[in-house]
């Protein structure tokens, strides 16, 4: 056939067959299989779909993408200790979106790992790695920036299929936190509250502007979930994101080849396209600052870890839920690397996150990718502005803040007022109460102040609140706010109606606000109920004009809200 086709002459055909052959297992090429594959197919190149390539011109270096082999070979094996017998890597150039290695799987040939899956353009839910998309649409949408309080707490949403409340990784909640460190930390709580404020639709709209096509669901589908990787991507989808963010906002499609000549002698090349700007420099640039953050991260992340490197690199990991999946993604100016773990048949791990799954490799690999290169700065600040914040509050810092931060802002997000977290009180220092005016011997001593939301939990976690009542030794007026109460649902003037068709009782969930220890709800006077913080109850809907308030332990009543259930 080659003869037939004038690819060779009569003399080499000759010499061809004279020679004997011999048949021999060449060691498995891993990933580098996957990408000839995926060109050759057109799956990775739909233009090469059913063309006779002769010729293909890959954009891999050769040597990294050995390297990357070997160093996935032995990643498989501590891997195997948390019950996963797969993985994948991508390398991108970031000036130019090449794809420098591609490994689509540690061993083609290993049927009982199904080593012939493409684990880098394999369907799989991402985690924690689209929460820097989930932050940069907050930051467009709603003016959210790297200091921007959050609460971590109890969080219950209704969907169309129940009720959802997230948890965070370690279990635990963190009361008020700023984003930097949400990010940094990749806590789950705040992530899934910022993906509800600035609503699904907006984060999907972004998440397909930087080039997620494989989301083609709606935005109810996903939900506020979609802050956790509450559906399915790409690795290479991942790597091309994550080489936007390096580009300070400018993305590339990645490219697999140069070229390719087929045989009727046409050649078809892929030449650099120019960028396209899907997210604002600024915005991208403060996410990179909190990616490149070592300290911001070591609450969770410790010190020295795989994400540390003698160069500065942006990284974030992701676990997907069941433990089926681990990811860490990361670039430097030069590079950006990607890669997956987990078991092709679905499998969960065993102990396994992304910092003790993905990350050792991903540590590896960017090494490799970066010998021999001198790194460029990666953290730009150009067009942001520098502000002293509280690292409590996120507002600027005052005298009474005992820590604070130098934060970067996007301009307009520069926040305005001053810290209100912190207050200096008299206290009489016998018994250690608040002390009246007339005190001459009290000192002063700065506490913490909590708005009525976090306060049953900065109680619970002994946080530094000042002392309620005064020292008999040193009476002074009680102060007034400390027990005001108020109802925030019904928000008064609403009216409610029965279900006819549904069942017996009905409920709304009376909502109430205070920095009370505890609280009462009494509907038209008469006490249905009540506890510590948060303030909610369900009542039963029972038809006619009602009046809800709240009573404090001191007696003290809320203002009046009237409503009506028909």
């Amino acid at each position: 056939r080659m003869l037939a086709a004038g690819l060779v002459n009569a003399d080499v055909v000759s010499a061809a067959r004279a020679e004997p052959a011999r048949l021999s297992r060449r060691k498995a090429s891993g990933g580098n299989d996957h990408l000839i594959r995926g060109l050759l197919s057109g799956t990775l190149a739909p233009e090469l779909r059913g063309t006779a390539v002769q010729e293909l011109e890959t954009t891999v270096e050769l040597p990294l993408q050995r390297e990357v082999e070997t160093l996935a070979r032995r990643a498989a094996d501590y891997l195997a200790s948390y019950g996963a017998s797969a993985l994948a890597a991508i390398v991108v150039d970031n000036a130019s979106g090449d794809v420098l290695a591609y490994l689509g799987s540690p061993d083609f040939s290993r049927a009982e790992a199904l080593g012939q899956n493409d684990g880098a353009r394999a369907l799989r839910q991402p985690g924690s790695t689209l929460k820097p998309f989930v932050y940069a649409a907050a930051m467009e949408q709603a003016q959210f920036s790297a200091a921007t309080l959050l609460p971590d707490l109890p969080l219950e949403l209704t969907t169309e299929h129940g009720s959802y409340e997230p948890k965070n990784y370690d279990g635990r909640f963190h009361g008020p936190v700023r984003l930097r460190r949400a990010l940094a930390n990749s806590l789950n709580v705040p992530a899934v509250y910022a993906a509800n404020r600035v609503g699904p639709d907006r984060v999907l709209e972004l998440l397909h502007r930087v080039g997620f096509s494989s989301l083609t669901g709606d935005a109810d589908q996903y939900g506020a979930a979609i802050a956790l990787g509450d559906g399915e991507v790409r690795l290479s989808e991942l790597a091309g994101a994550y080489a936007m963010l390096a580009r300070d906002g400018d993305l590339l499609p990645l490219r697999l080849y140069h070229r390719a000549r087929q045989a009727s002698g046409a050649t078809l090349t892929r030449d650099t396209v120019s960028p396209t700007r899907v997210l604002d420099a600024r915005v991208a640039r403060v996410l990179t600052d909190i990616l490149t953050d070592d300290l911001a991260r070591s609450a969770e992340f410790g010190r020295n870890g795989p994400l540390a490197f003698p160069f500065p690199v942006a990284a974030k990991t992701g676990t997907s839920k069941g433990y089926r999946d681990n990811w860490t993604i990361g670039y430097t100016r030069e590079v950006t690397v990607a890669v997956w773990a987990g078991n092709f048949d679905g499998k969960p791990m065993t102990g396994s996150s992304g910092i003790t799954g993905a990350a050792p490799l991903f540590h590896e690999v960017m090494l490799a990718a970066m010998r021999g290169k001198t790194p460029l700065p990666l953290v730009s600040h150009e067009g942001l502005l520098e502000a002293e914040v509280c690292e409590l509050s996120g507002k600027l810092a005052t005298a009474l803040c005992p820590h604070t931060q130098r934060e970067w802002f996007v301009p307009e997000t520069v926040p305005r007022a001053a810290c209100d977290m912190h207050e200096a009180v008299a206290i009489e220092p016998h018994d250690g109460l608040r002390a009246g005016p007339a005190c001459a011997g009290a000192t002063r001593k700065v506490f913490e102040r909590y708005p009525a939301e976090y306060e049953s939990f900065a109680r619970d976690a002994h946080r530094p609140l000042a002392p309620r009542g005064f020292s008999p030794h040193c009476p002074g007026t009680a102060a007034t706010t400390l027990n005001t109460a108020r109802v925030s649902f019904p928000r008064g003037g609403e009216h409610f109606a029965r279900d006819p068709g549904g069942p017996p009782r009905q409920e709304i969930l009376l909502e109430a606000q205070s920095a009370a220890a505890s609280l009462r709800f009494l509907v038209d006077g008469r006490d249905v109920g009540g506890g510590r913080s948060p303030f909610r109850l369900p009542w039963a809907l029972a038809r006619g004009s009602h009046e809800l308030r709240v009573a404090t332990p001191d007696g003290s009543l809320s203002e009046p809200v009237a409503f009506e259930v028909r």
